[in-house]
């Protein structure tokens, strides 16, 4: 009905412009004759402007309907076509999948993507916006690996694997701070913002120490000129599955608030473009309920723009442009994982209500709840959704297996095991010594066992 309405209004504009074109010129003597054609021109173009305001919204519900109808009709045409064809070839011609069985649910499939992709390939952090001041630090866990971030006193931002040199021990345990020397509570090793063992008691006199030798562990760094921050754990200096690393975006972003997720689902199963849907930064909050069924009927064309940083983080714009969000897969496991957001806004222009933020935070927990229920529901059969974000995964985990095969051992490229200086070993000796003397002595005494000297 709707549709026959806008095809008789387009025959009467039509109509109108003809009866115009054919008018007598002596009708219009009071014009100018050069004034003549645009003035017939601009008649029918707002006449033609005036009925489509009028009309459209009232037609748009049924040109929805049908271009609908026309959608499912494809769709089942091209099922059924499909099903005929797999049927006429058997299933004895049937391909099999590339994938294994377990992709989603191996906890040996999980450590194969921990030495193959997480291990080695560039890694968004956060915005160096949220470490300004010389000796601001965050703590992140990334899989297994503690990652220290920390701006020095010369205003370089640093990764540093969060372990003392001595024994292993956390060395910043909180997730953010501010602090110019970070000191191990274990035995008390102590460090400076650029990594450099500072201090170590009871070693100072050891024969053959070297503070030097005995620094934090550092991790690549790079900052684009955006101000987001990457790492890479590769030792050997690969780059992984993202070659060029940084998105520029031509924009001064100022952090407002960030927040964590926690995803019972297979840190893969997120990682395709479209994972999470943000309404708020595409859609105005207020708008006429004509131009609100508008923009509903362009569901498909009404997201935010996205951008990929690495392979774990996707960056969202705003269609306005003044709000940025980032959304990060960080791997806890082979069936879990956290979902780490952060807002920015472009500039100086401060968010104007505290309900757009909120709204942010409803719709990512509605996200990550409908990726937990669709992973319940594919994850035991092994079927792979969104083959595209998959496949280049799936070569990297194949090439790091034969990788191995060939050496005959589990290669870990952001092991630091082989830099461990021969000081530290003979220090880590002295240690053990200097233990079994002070517990006995304290035992004997009838005392506490105290610090594990």
């Amino acid at each position: 009905m709707e549709v026959v309405r806008l095809h008789d209004c387009l025959i009467f504009i039509a109509l109108c412009c003809l009866w115009l074109a054919t008018f007598e010129m002596e009708d219009l003597s009071f014009l100018p004759r050069e004034h003549v054609t645009p003035t017939l021109a601009g008649l029918a173009i707002f006449g033609a402007t005036a009925l489509l305001a009028y009309c459209l919204p009232l037609c748009l519900p049924g040109i929805q309907r049908s271009l609908t109808s026309a959608v499912k009709r494809v769709a089942h045409r091209r099922a059924s076509l499909s099903k005929i064809e797999s049927q006429s070839q058997g299933a004895s011609v049937a391909k099999e999948s590339n994938f294994p069985q377990d992709w989603w649910t191996s906890e040996s499939q999980y450590a194969l993507e921990t030495r193959a992709i997480l291990s080695k390939t560039w890694l968004h952090l956060t915005h160096s916006g949220s470490l300004l001041a010389p000796g601001s630090y965050k703590t992140f866990q990334l899989a297994q690996y503690n990652i220290l971030l920390i701006r020095g006193k010369d205003g370089v931002l640093r990764a540093f694997h969060n372990i003392c040199r001595h024994r292993a021990y956390t060395v910043a345990t909180k997730s953010s701070g501010c602090a110019q020397v970070l000191m191990c509570k274990y035995h008390g090793w102590t460090y400076n913002t650029q990594g450099k063992l500072i201090r170590a008691p009871k070693f100072e006199d050891v024969a053959g120490f070297d503070r030097n030798a005995n620094s934090l562990f550092e991790v690549r760094t790079f900052v684009d000129s955006s101000g987001f921050v990457y790492i890479n754990l590769d030792v050997y200096g690969s780059d992984g599955l993202t070659i060029r690393v940084g998105v520029p975006i031509r924009a001064r972003l100022s952090p407002i608030v960030s927040w964590g997720v926690e995803a019972s689902f297979n840190w893969k199963f997120a990682v395709q473009a479209g994972s999470f849907k943000v309404r708020s930064l595409s859609m105005p909050a207020r708008l006429p309920s004509i131009l609100q069924r508008a923009l509903q009927t362009l569901e498909p064309w009404n997201w935010a723009s996205e951008f990929e940083l690495s392979p774990l983080t996707h960056l969202m714009r705003s269609r306005r442009g003044n709000l940025w969000l980032t959304f990060t897969v960080i791997p806890k496991s082979h069936e879990a994982s956290t979902i780490a957001c952060a807002l920015y806004s472009s500039g100086d222009a401060p968010v104007k209500s505290s309900h757009t933020i909120d709204s942010i935070k409803v719709e990512i927990a509605a996200s990550v709840a409908s990726l937990a229920g669709a992973f319940e529901q594919i994850k035991d059969d092994g079927s792979t959704a969104d083959l595209y974000a998959q496949e280049p995964l799936l070569a990297e985990c194949k090439a790091h297996a034969r990788l191995e095969r060939l050496m005959g051992k589990e290669i870990q490229p952001a092991s630091r095991l082989r830099e461990s200086s021969q000081e530290c070993q003979v220090a880590d000796e002295l240690c053990k010594e200097l233990y079994h003397l002070e517990t006995s002595s304290e035992k004997n005494a009838g005392g506490s066992d105290g610090l594990a000297w």
